[in-house]
């Protein structure tokens, strides 16, 4: 230690003692002990010690090193209001470890450890416009080496007081103009706004708004019409005003048919190559393209196409014959361009000799079963052997080959995406081995489109006319005379009825697992009827059908936002492709408004502004993070980047709002108006009120037949949270009832073709009639597919963590080098849950009971604790021992009485007042009554399987009580209850990224609505970390010097070079203290008190 330079120890609050490691022997040194009592420091106390003449050291001896380190020059590089970045070099020689010397702002000394492979340190909490001189010592074995030094003035801390006057708007400019929206930018010469809002009129002269966050200085307005005049008007918003406007005019561009540019294909090259495929690869030197397609001709001369995704710049074209010359053709597809191609010729490796098969298999017969407009289905026979694959080959409507790849297994397949009224040419290739046999092949024509008009009378005559819609043009019409059929006389049938023929021009055919009972039919069209035919597969055979009809829903969507007593009118758009087709419009009056009292005057919360970026650090392994403490309600913006060595790359962005706050309100009678008032707490004070009406819901009853377990509800609104009374009816009573809540799903629909990972804009519109109503647009981000890694020598794998009769579709990939192979993709439907069966004879609950130990042990380092099993209104004495060592030391006694008595009274309605009477018996007089009012809480009921021994009970409220009853359900009985009690713990936060050794300030805000409300605050210091270094060969270490019974969190970091990897981490709890010798004086027991009374005491005692 340098002879007269101050060094700071600190010392955790708790702590009595602490130990250090001095580096001169034989000398006298002087402590000044401070006492740190939230922002004050009492003291000192002092005293005087002398070393021994060999000094402890936390580290055993080291053999002195060749030669010294040499510590190079410090500066200081970045420099803010309250910390201050230090860089230094170290020319020859690495240290352990570094330590930086300063005086703070009252001139007491202040040392930061750095970790020896650091090269820069931030030294944070410092004071605004103030000189400091840094001292940077290295530590290097024993010895402290330097110190070097450097001045730097922290920089002027920015006025945090509010702005003298109001904020300023300053220019509105349209800096970027499209077809369909227009970038606007502008600033704000003085102060700042909450938030900004654009107003302009759309292409119909509807008034548009367009709200803005306070810090942004630009938006893109979106939805705007191609080469028409807007005006737009820029409102700034702060506190209760809205100044402005400042306004711009701007001309949308007109609509571009093509993109400016067009994308170009690089080489394509043959980089793998074995008996029967070969891997292309290729560049995108600029522009990306939609999709791509690689066209080459197979052994025996026929075209071949293989479609690639547009993302995709590699491909495995299989299938291929060995020691064959092939070339093949890549072109890119950009919107409806073909470009290309780009070539390249590669020859097949030689195939390794195998034995050959006894006989190849033989194809039969190809017929087309089935036909629609868009559609056909093929079927054959195998008459002798099995195929390993087959491929059906045909031309499209622009006369292109395709391919359809069939599994080996099968005997029949559909073919989409035809044209109607167009006949094509299939030819059937049976793939056996290398070797592909055939073709057969069969003719097909599409039948013709169809439309059915429903609600015409019978035996009527009409016109129809057919109109074609090309972009925003109607063509046509192509007309037609028809007479409906007369009605039929509905009687009943003397006997079985007799189907008649069944016609449908598009039959599709959905296949269903044989274990299931329901199936969702997608794809239909809606307010349309449907016959649905089920057949049963048994064997070879297919029974049945049993048939039934259905209409589907019509479309409808909802308009939010809207004022109350105004005319609208509203234009619905159909997206075709690129272009938006229509509008239909129509015109509605929105219902008025209920008359609402207007709250009494509601607090005005301070500017919320935030200075610094919150940073979450996340393990390189991660791929998932829960980011905590955020506002309800709120737009975040979330950067992601990663951390490569000590580069940092990215970022990628997301936005994300977060849910609202919403209570529930229990006890009020069905079909009534409320108001409810809203009230908000900061510190004592009471602030509000909010009010809002609202009118309860209708009671529902269905009826259920006594034999059913299960019932399902129908008619309920989507998102919305229901509670459900079950009432049982025995004879002329109605028993119960036991209740449940459930929230209804939201309405979904599935959008096949996207993306995974990939952002999407969404447009919902909805059809009124011939009305087109909308749009209500959002962005989602399309799921992130899971992966499961497979051993390359394994060929099954079992998929856990999947939902029972779901469909799943699941791709294979084959990973070789660095390369992906694959897929090859199959689809698989899980199995229906099993039912449980009753049990043969009725279950018996066990007792469910407390210990009562007579002797209860503590922890020596405990100062209270919790008597279990008391019995109510009773007086107990408590005695006191302490053990030490192998002696019993005391007792120290304290009476106390446990509380009075509960009970609970069955039978009772929820959320209704009575009246109880309490009757004391004393021999065979009644005494009393004791009298009380009452309102019954809201039960909940939480059903448990009967296999199950533990069950979780969610939705509770923190630091509460809660009684729990357990029923046994045993078929139509309920048996039981069994009781207990028990108390919920308290609501913790931890806070991440805090300095060691500090004291913090938290203040915990609430957010109700809008509102910041509070804030609770509290002062805390966060603990010193710890280091203990390790031997680059040991595999295990010893930790020191830890308190027992105590968990600690260990932190394990690898040093490589001047690197410093990791951390890998775990928790692990010290084990109790065992007895110790006798020190020279036993210690004494202080005063036993109980601090807490009711059906369990707590003791609370001191040590002098």
């Amino acid at each position: 230690m340098p002879k007269g330079q101050p060094q700071v120890l600190p010392v955790d609050g708790g702590s009595r003692t602490v130990d250090g490691a001095w580096a001169v022997t034989i000398r006298r040194y002087k402590f000044n002990l401070y006492g740190v009592w939230g922002r004050k420091r009492l003291g000192p106390v002092s005293t005087d010690a002398v070393t021994e003449q060999m000094a402890r050291c936390c580290v055993e001896p080291e053999e002195e090193p060749p030669s010294q380190p040499i510590l190079g020059e410090l500066t200081a590089s970045h420099v803010s209001p309250d910390s201050v970045q230090l860089e230094w070099s170290v020319p020859e020689g690495t240290f352990d470890s570094f330590t930086v010397q300063y005086k703070d702002a009252q001139g007491q000394p202040q040392v930061l450890p750095v970790d020896g492979g650091s090269r820069t340190v931030t030294v944070p909490g410092l004071s605004p416009s103030r000189r400091y001189k840094f001292n940077l010592y290295g530590v290097w074995g024993r010895k402290r080496l330097g110190p070097v030094s450097t001045d730097a003035v922290t920089a002027a801390s920015e006025p945090e007081e509010e702005p003298p006057s109001q904020p300023i708007l300053g220019e509105l400019t349209a800096s970027h103009v499209s077809p369909d929206s227009v970038q606007l930018e502008w600033s704000v010469p003085e102060g700042t706004f909450d938030s900004f809002t654009v107003q302009y009129r759309d292409a119909q002269g509807q008034p548009q708004v367009l709200p803005v966050d306070g810090g942004s200085r630009t938006v893109t307005v979106p939805g705007l019409s191609p080469s028409r005049r807007y005006k737009f008007n820029l409102y700034g918003v702060w506190g209760r005003k809205r100044l402005g406007p400042v306004s711009t005019d701007a001309v949308t561009a007109p609509q571009e048919e093509e993109p400016p540019s067009q994308p170009i294909l690089g080489e394509l090259t043959a980089p793998h190559v074995s008996p029967d495929s070969v891997q292309l690869e290729w560049s995108v030197p600029k522009g990306t393209f939609d999709s791509f397609t690689v066209q080459y001709k197979d052994a025996q001369g026929q075209p071949q196409v293989l479609p690639v995704d547009g993302g995709s710049h590699t491909v495995t074209v299989p299938g291929l014959s060995p020691s064959r010359r092939y070339k093949f053709n890549l072109y890119g597809v950009w919107g409806r361009k073909h470009l290309g191609p780009v070539s390249t010729d590669a020859v097949t490796a030689a195939s390794e000799p195998e034995e050959e098969p006894p006989s190849q298999p033989i194809l039969g017969e190809l017929t087309a079963s089935h036909v629609s407009p868009d559609s056909v289905q093929l079927e054959w026979s195998v008459p002798e052997g099995t195929f390993d694959s087959f491929t059906v080959q045909y031309r499209d409507a622009q006369g292109q080959p395709q391919v359809l790849p069939v599994d080996g297994g099968s005997r029949t397949v559909t073919v989409p995406g035809l044209s109607p009224s167009r006949r094509y040419k299939f030819n059937l290739y049976g793939v056996w081995g290398r070797k592909r046999l055939g073709p057969v092949s069969t003719d097909a024509v599409t039948g013709s489109r169809t439309v059915t008009v429903p609600g015409l009378s019978p035996s009527r005559r009409y016109k129809f006319n057919l109109y074609g819609v090309w972009g925003r043009k109607r063509l046509g019409p192509v007309s037609t005379d028809a007479v409906t059929a007369a009605s039929e006389p509905e009687e009943e049938p003397p006997s079985q009825p007799i189907l008649g023929e069944l016609t449908a021009s598009h039959p599709q055919v959905l296949p269903v697992d044989g274990g299931s009972r329901t199936v969702t039919v997608p794809g239909l069209s809606p307010s349309r009827r449907y016959k649905f035919n089920l057949y049963g597969v048994w064997g070879r055979k297919r029974l049945g059908p049993v048939s039934t009809d259905a209409v589907t829903g019509s479309r409808t969507v909802t308009v939010p936002g809207l004022s109350p007593s105004r005319r609208y009118k509203f234009n619905l758009y159909g997206v075709w492709g690129r272009k938006r087709l229509g509008p239909v419009s129509t015109d509605a009056v929105t219902a008025a408004s209920e008359p609402e009292e207007e709250p009494p005057s509601q607090p005005i919360l301070g500017e919320l502004t935030a200075s610094h970026p919150q940073v979450l650090p996340v393990d390189g392994g991660s791929r998932t993070v829960t980011v905590p403490g955020l506002s309800p309600s709120r737009r975040y913006k979330f950067n992601l980047y990663g951390v490569w060595g000590r580069k940092r790359l990215g970022p990628v962005s997301t936005d994300a709002v977060t849910g609202s706050r919403t209570v529930t309100v229990p006890g009020l009678s069905p079909s009534r108006r409320y108001k409810f008032n809203l009230y908000g707490v900061w510190g004592r004070k009471r602030l509000g009120p909010v009010s809002t009406d609202a009118v309860t819901g209708q009671p529902q009853v269905l009826p259920v037949d006594g034999g059913s377990r299960t019932v399902t509800v129908p008619g309920l609104s989507p998102s919305r949270r229901y509670k459900f009374n079950l009432y049982g009816v025995w004879g002329r009573k109605r028993l119960g009832p036991v209740s449940t809540d459930a929230v209804t799903g939201s309405r979904t629909v599935t959008v096949p073709g996207l993306s995974p990972s990939r952002r999407y804009k969404f447009n919902l519109y909805g059809v009124w009639g011939r009305k087109r109503l909308g749009p209500v647009s959002t962005d989602a981000v399309t799921g992130q597919p899971q992966v499961l890694p497979v051993d390359g020598g394994s060929r099954t794998v079992t998929v856990p963590g999947l939902s029972p009769s779901r469909r799943y579709k699941f791709n294979l990939y084959g990973v070789w080098g660095r390369k992906r192979l694959g897929p090859v993709s199959t689809d698989a439907v899980t199995a229906a849950s099993e039912p449980e069966e009753e049990p043969p004879s009725q279950p018996i609950l066990g007792e469910l009971t407390a210990s009562h130990p007579q002797v209860l042990p503590v922890d020596g380092g405990s100062r209270t604790v919790t008597v279990p099993g008391l019995s109510p209104s009773r007086r107990y004495k408590f005695n006191l021992y302490g053990v030490w060592g192998r002696k019993r030391l005391g007792p120290v006694s304290t009476d106390a009485v446990t509380g009075s008595r509960t009970v609970t009274v069955p039978g009772l309605s929820p959320s209704r007042r009575y009246k109880f009477n309490l009757y004391g018996v004393w021999g065979r007089k009644r005494l009393g009554p004791v009298s009380t009012d009452a309102v019954t809480g809201q039960p909940q009921v939480l059903p448990v399987d009967g296999g199950s021994r533990t069950v979780t009970v969610p939705g509770l409220s923190p630091s509460r009580r809660y009684k729990f009853n357990l029923y046994g359900v045993w078929g139509r009985k309920r048996l039981g209850p069994v009781s207990t009690d028990a108390v919920t713990g308290s609501r913790t936060v931890t806070v991440p990224g805090l300095s060691p050794s500090r004291r913090y300030k938290f203040n915990l805000y609430g957010v109700w609505g809008r509102k910041r409300l509070g804030p609770v605050s509290t002062d805390a210091v966060t603990g010193q970390p710890q280091v203990l270094p390790v031997d680059g060969g040991s595999r295990t270490v010893t930790v020191p010097g830890l308190s027992p019974s105590r968990r600690y969190k260990f932190n394990l970091y690898g040093v490589w070079g001047r690197k410093r990897l990791g951390p890998v981490s775990t928790d692990a709890v010290t084990a109790a203290s065992e007895p110790e010798e006798e020190p020279p004086s036993q210690p004494i027991l202080g005063e036993l008190t109980a601090s807490h009374v009711r059906a369990s005491v707590s003791l609370f005692y001191v040590s002098f």
